[in-house]
């Protein structure tokens, strides 16, 4: 406010570098079509009235008003976007009640009504190392990834709140396209064992004992590899993820414990039309539990309906009802069907295309499971309000204490069940390398090849060192 009562007097904003940072780089990429990305809304996930929505519409307030303190360059970029995000939510003009808003919805309605500003988000690759994020934003869809390290938490989890969080770091991964998947009681719904893009072992890692505030605050830890982080050319990069179970608490903290013996690597390969994701040197010891890394798990419509193909053929799966606690508990089936040889397959969206997948290693095997998942917002966190939701989950399995396990996949957003099939046919990527030393892909359209070495020495893949 102060910022918006300066603009043209001696004491306007001077140093606008950090600002601009702020505004461009962070909230600028840090929203699709007016929602702030849950990747960066830690434990108010668990909060129904502070949806990527409601997060958003705070944002817009803010960059209203700070948005003639830009320069000329960053404002007119500013107000592209600004543009585009308030006419992708028309609700929230009407929203801003009350004087102290009249300003902001000035600044809005101007906005809207002057047609010289273009509406427009351009495309962008950005990795956060600060925090262990990547986001990958095209004209059709953004894909956003969540990472954990030594030096950033799997989550954060306090004061009772995000309660059911564990693995919202563990490779997470974020598909925002024409299904609204995040904005309305999904974290309150979802299986909290199966996140997408996880790698995990499936176990109810709770919160500890409560402290002196009658809360338990544990849960989130720190991890104990380095190596997460990613690079890019353009507006195409890759992030490569090292993961253990070991935690590496920090003090005061309360004591957590997951599973010490896992270990693996995780890269993701982003381009324009797909992900490719790979798994390499998956390890666990001394578990009754299986290894899971999970593929998907798409909200569905109300009814559950949404079509689902395997290599062209209808998939006709039980629906299986649970309740979220029984889910982090896992004290339901939780089995899945398998799917042997796949090589391709696809989601119904709602208001999209939908969802492609596509499997390049010969004799895959994944797992499915359509479920009708009841949960109260009080099971994460301190409101109320339940719901039922529709979910199909697809996950590896890589078994009990696995030795040396990996997979492969490729997301294809926005991509209908013929483009699916078709681009299974002639795929546009070859994975080179996906084990314990490299993970490498070539996308042959664009003739780029992105390389994680995971060796201090680096390595060689196809004559590149």
């Amino acid at each position: 406010e102060i910022a918006q009562c300066l603009v043209g007097s001696e004491m306007c904003i001077r140093d606008r570098k950090n600002l601009e940072y702020y505004i461009v780089e962070g909230f600028g990429n840090g929203m699709y079509k007016g929602m702030m990305l849950d990747c960066l809304k830690g434990r108010s996930v668990s909060r129904p009235q502070g949806s990527n929505k409601a997060a958003g519409r705070e944002a817009m307030v803010i960059i209203l008003q700070m948005v003639d303190s830009l320069s000329d360059e960053a404002k007119a970029q500013t107000l592209s976007a600004l543009k585009c995000w308030l006419e992708e939510d028309p609700g929230f003009v009407e929203s801003l009640k009350g004087a102290e808003n009249v300003p902001i919805k000035q600044k809005a309605l101007e906005i809207l009504g002057d047609s010289s500003i273009e509406s427009h988000v351009p495309a962008v690759h950005k990795s956060y190392p600060l925090m262990d994020r990547a986001i990958h934003r095209t004209d059709d869809y953004l894909f956003a990834v969540s990472m954990y390290s030594e030096r950033i938490q799997n989550s954060e989890i306090m004061n009772h709140e995000n309660r059911f969080g564990w693995h919202q770091s563990n490779g997470m991964t974020y598909l925002y396209d024409g299904d609204k998947q995040y904005t309305e009681n999904f974290w309150n719904t979802v299986n909290p064992l199966r996140l997408p893009g996880t790698t995990v072992v499936p176990v109810n890692i709770g919160t500890g004992k409560p402290d002196s505030s009658g809360y338990a605050q544990g849960g989130d830890f720190l991890g104990t590899e380095s190596w997460v982080g990613g690079s890019s050319i353009g507006n195409y990069g890759i992030s490569g993820m090292a993961f253990s179970g070991k935690i590496k608490g920090a003090e005061g903290d309360a004591s957590t414990t997951y599973a010490p013996e896992l270990n693996g690597k995780k890269s993701w390969f982003m381009f324009d039309d797909e992900i490719v994701c790979l798994g390499a040197d998956i390890n666990n010891k001394n578990m009754n539990v299986p290894v899971e890394t999970t593929i998907d798990n798409r909200k569905l419509d109300q009814d559950g309906n949404n079509g689902f193909l395997v290599d062209g053929q209808e998939m006709d799966l039980p629906v299986k009802e649970a309740n979220v606690k029984e889910l982090a508990d896992r004290s339901v089936d939780v089995s899945g069907v398998a799917c042997e040889d796949i090589r391709w397959a696809h989601v119904e969206g709602t208001e999209s295309a939908g969802t492609g997948y596509y499997f390049p290693e010969e004799n895959t095997e994944i797992q499915v499971r359509r479920a009708k998942t009841t949960g109260s917002w009080r099971d994460i966190g301190t409101f109320d309000g339940e719901s039922t939701e529709n979910y199909l989950e697809m996950w590896f399995d890589h078994g009990e204490n696995p030795t040396g396990a990996s997979y492969s996949y490729v997301l294809l957003p926005e991509t209908d069940a013929g483009e699916t099939e078709a681009y299974a046919a002639a795929p546009e990527i070859a994975v080179l390398a996906n084990n314990k030393d490299a993970q490498a892909v070539y996308h042959k359209g664009l003739n780029i090849t992105g390389i994680n070495f995971w060796n201090k020495n680096g390595g060689s893949v196809n004559d590149v060192t």
